[in-house]
């Protein structure tokens, strides 16, 4: 993938988080945007005032799921424009290289984070 569609992507997909995060600052658009940003699939038994909320999997957090799966992409899209190709850049790498160290810079901190 060339940098330029890449950073094509980033744009599109943090302004998409941006629109999304935005509408919860205003009346009109908060209820729209909160199905975007948080759990919707309450099961709290209303009938006893001292529980707590409970939330589980449902149909309602599809568009949570979506959010945050732009939100990943913005931000995985950032890390590799700042900070795995000025590092590719200094090390001079030929085509081949420059795709592994590209594709393994890409997938450490996800390596790291299971780990």
């Amino acid at each position: 993938v060339s940098t330029q569609s890449t950073g094509n992507q980033a744009d599109l997909m943090s302004s998409l988080c941006l629109i999304i995060m935005s509408g919860l600052l205003f009346k009109p658009t908060r209820d729209l945007s909160a199905k975007f940003c948080f759990v919707q699939h309450n099961t709290t038994n209303l009938t006893d005032p001292d529980t707590k909320p409970m939330y589980q999997v449902g149909r309602a957090d599809v568009l949570v799921t979506v959010f945050y799966s732009l939100l990943c992409i913005a931000v995985h899209a950032v890390e590799n424009e700042y900070f795995w190709e000025k590092i590719a850049r200094r090390l001079r790498l030929s085509k081949t290289r420059l795709s592994e160290f590209m594709a393994l810079g890409s997938t450490l901190p996800y390596h790291i984070a299971i780990v």
